[in-house]
C-alpha cells in the first residue's frame, strides 16, 4: 500500500468515523490509532475548542509522514457539537488529490466546509473554514509533511 493510500485509509477510520471511539491518556490528550500492513498512523490532539494535534505516520517503527493542526470555533451561531459533527462529515470526505484534511468545498444544509491546500503530502501547509447561513463559524489551520531521520 502506498502512502498516499494509507492516509486516506487512515483518516476514514479514525476522527471522522463514528466507529472509533478516542483513547484518552495521562497527559489529558486523546489518541486514534490505525494499523495497516507495516504503516502505523497516530493522531494525538489535546483540547476540544480550541484544538491542537499531530498526525504521524510510521513505517516500519520509523516516523515518514507528519501533520500539525489547531482549530477552533470563532462563532457560536450553532453549538460546537454542531460544528464538530458536521466536521467529522467533511473530513470522511477526504480526497484522493488533497488528503490532508476534507475536500476543498464540502455543503450539507446551511454547512459549508472549505479547504485550501498549498503543497502537496511531501511538503504543505493550508487552512479551512466552516461557514454556517454564509457566516464562518470555524477556522483551522495546518501544515507538515515527509519526514526524514538522517542529513543528506
Amino acid at each position: 500500500m502506498d502512502l498516499l493510500e494509507f492516509i486516506i485509509e487512515a483518516k476514514k477510520n479514525t476522527y471522522a468515523s463514528s466507529k472509533i471511539t478516542d483513547k484518552l491518556n495521562k497527559d489529558g490528550s486523546k489518541e486514534l490509532i490505525f494499523e495497516k500492513d507495516s504503516l502505523k498512523y497516530i493522531d494525538k490532539y489535546y483540547g476540544f475548542n480550541p484544538f491542537s494535534g499531530q498526525e504521524i505516520i510510521f513505517k516500519d517503527y520509523k516516523g515518514i509522514w507528519s501533520m500539525n493542526y489547531y482549530g477552533f470555533i470563532k462563532d457560536h451561531l450553532v453549538s460546537e457539537k454542531e460544528v464538530y459533527s458536521f466536521l467529522k462529515k467533511a473530513l470522511l470526505n477526504v480526497e484522493k488529490r488533497f488528503p490532508l484534511r476534507g475536500p476543498n468545498i464540502y455543503r450539507e444544509g446551511d454547512f459549508e466546509y472549505f479547504s485550501d491546500t498549498s503543497g502537496f503530502i511531501e511538503e504543505f501547509n493550508g487552512k479551512e473554514r466552516i461557514d454556517y447561513n454564509g457566516k464562518t463559524v470555524y477556522h483551522g489551520f495546518y501544515h507538515g509533511g515527509l519526514l526524514r531521520d538522517k542529513l543528506i
